[in-house]
């Protein structure tokens, strides 16, 4: 509910509750019966605005208006009997300032007014003009409080829109930021899981002959990698006793002076465990480019293709053979 909307309901509610004060003081007194007719009517016109109101008719406010100013003109302000400038005239002004805008305040002011000075007939306290200036005055006071509320109310809007537009652009930069981080653990997920299954698929130890394993090595490789592959080849090597293992190189993308130190130190681990070396696939270009750089395969046995390997393999094993008998 808006502070127009509560305020205008309470004016509503003092109006109500002074009219009905008002029939019941004039009752139990006995004075001045002529006023009874008057606030039975304001009553019931109140009571029934304020239903008119409260359903949603906002014209409620200035008819409310112009109905206390016509009881304050009239019936409430006896201009012949007064004998100073009564304050109740400026009821009217002083509702408007709250009910309506400062248009109405300046209407209402000069209309009462105007209607009391031609019923008096320009005689009297309502015709002396201290007392006029001291009640054009108030009206303007009227006049600038209510330019002054109306004018922090548009400052207080401006910056409540200002902060819901804040709000919602840094609910929004939240939220974008919620699905960027989201989107951005599902990418590291999928890319962990897929980094897992090359790791799994990638380098295997294939058996291509009794206790020989063929470890075809394709693509670049650095530390992490052969680290890995080391790992995973001991393994094997241990779970099948193989004799021997035929490292590919083949489908390497080149052979420098750390892959080729990293390819002993992965052929060393394998010996440890008392089984066979033997390098297979390397080409001219990686030859040439291993003699350039100085670097030597010392104490490995290399080969110009797997099935050599596994010739030479199976020649030792039949020499082996014949020497035992």
């Amino acid at each position: 509910m808006t502070t127009q909307r509560r305020a205008t309901i309470t004016i509503f509610a003092i109006q109500i509750a002074g009219a009905v004060l008002g029939l019941l003081f004039y009752l139990y007194t006995g004075q001045e019966p002529q006023a009874l007719v008057p606030l039975a009517i304001g009553l019931v016109l109140f009571i029934a605005l304020l239903a008119s109101y409260l359903r949603g008719w906002e014209h409620a406010r200035y008819v409310n208006l112009l109905i206390v100013s016509a009881l304050v003109a009239g019936p409430l302000v006896r201009p012949a009997e007064a004998g100073g400038f009564s304050p109740v005239v400026l009821i009217p002004a002083a509702l408007a300032l709250v009910l309506a805008n400062n248009l109405w305040i300046a209407g209402t002011t000069l209309g009462v007014i105007a209607v009391v000075l031609v019923r008096s007939g320009g005689q009297g306290g309502y015709a002396a003009l201290d007392d006029l200036l001291a009640y054009f005055l108030v009206a303007g006071g009227l006049v600038v409080g209510r330019a002054i509320a109306e004018q922090n109310q548009r400052a207080t809007d401006r910056a409540l829109r200002l902060a819901t537009a804040e709000r919602e652009r840094a609910e929004q930069q939240a939220r974008a930021a919620a699905d960027q981080a989201a989107e951005l653990a599902r990418q590291n997920t999928e890319q962990q899981r897929l980094l897992g299954l090359v790791a799994a698929l990638e380098t295997p130890a294939v058996t291509i002959g009794p206790g020989v394993l063929l470890v075809p090595l394709v693509g670049a490789f650095d530390t992490a990698r052969f680290q890995s592959t080391t790992e995973r080849l001991l393994g094997a090597v241990h779970q099948q006793r193989a004799k021997l293992v035929v490292l590919d190189v083949a489908g390497s993308a080149s052979i420098d002076g750390p892959v080729a130190q990293s390819l002993i130190t992965l052929a060393q681990a394998i010996q440890l465990l008392g089984c066979a070396v033997t390098i297979s696939g390397i080409t001219a270009d990686v030859a040439s480019a291993l003699v350039d750089q100085e670097v030597g395969l010392h104490g490995l046995t290399t080969v110009r293709s797997p099935h050599e390997a596994l010739a030479q393999f199976a020649a030792a094993g039949a020499a082996r053979v014949a020497t035992a008998r």
